[in-house]
């Protein structure tokens, strides 16, 4: 590993026919990684593929995990493989940057026929740079903040993600309102403590008297109540 791939911060993924040391699809893998892929990956970019894995642990948990967590991946078509396929389908389902790479005469399966494929020819140099020049602007594009990950699944099953924003943007305009709501009962208590003492020197002693708790009634008040009570002017019957 390099000193460019240890600083690296993001990862591209390869999905490939890997197929064992020394046989054909091995080597047809590795000349792909090393003459089209590791000379298109945007800069800052770690390439790895299933079989460079060095860590330890179990390589199948180690794969999915990457297909979930790597930025951007780069899935081979070339030779149908089951495999890749079915690793590609993760990455669908999961929404994320995928760019599909095919080799010359390869035959792209209907249901992801639709999708924009980088077809290469590790035997033509013109058709082999032209393939470096797609594939570094595919990346490049696929790699950027604004794009959106397009792919049969994506088309037909619309991402929850509009919902669960819609949700919150319901859920802030109803926070938004209570808050509202709570400086405007604010505002009417201030205006009514503002207003109490008007109204209050407004009453009547007695009034006055009532209104006030007991604990703060004098002994004085109090005597001055009943008196005034007992005493109290009676209208006149006719």
């Amino acid at each position: 590993m390099t000193e460019k791939e240890n600083t690296a911060d993001k990862i591209c993924f390869v999905i490939s026919p890997i197929g064992d040391t020394g046989t054909p699809t091995r080597s047809h893998a590795d000349k792909v990684l090393k003459h089209l892929i590791s000379k298109c990956v945007p800069a800052g970019f770690k390439t790895i593929r299933a079989d460079k894995i060095s860590d330890p642990g179990i390589i199948t948990n180690q794969i999915i995990s990457l297909i979930e967590s790597a930025d951007i991946v780069v899935a081979d078509l070339t030779d149908s493989n089951p495999n890749v396929f079915y690793e590609l389908a993760i990455r669908h389902a999961l929404r994320k940057p995928t760019v599909q790479i095919i080799n010359a005469g390869g035959k792209i399966p209907f249901d992801i026929a639709a999708v924009r494929t980088v077809v290469y020819d590790l035997t033509d140099p013109d058709a082999l740079e032209m393939a470096q020049e797609q594939l570094a602007e595919a990346l490049i594009y696929a790699s950027g903040p604004s794009y959106k990950p397009e792919s049969p699944f994506t088309v037909a099953i619309p991402a929850p993600s509009s919902a669960r924003h819609t949700q919150k943007d319901q859920q802030s305009q109803i926070l938004d309102e209570l808050q509202k709501l709570a400086i405007r009962i604010q505002n009417i208590e201030i205006q009514t403590a503002r207003k109490l003492p008007t109204t209050y020197n407004a009453l009547s002693p007695d009034a006055r008297f009532m209104t006030r708790a007991p604990k703060d009634r004098t002994q004085a008040e109090l005597n001055d109540f009943v008196h005034n009570i007992l005493y109290r002017p009676k209208l006149d019957e006719d």
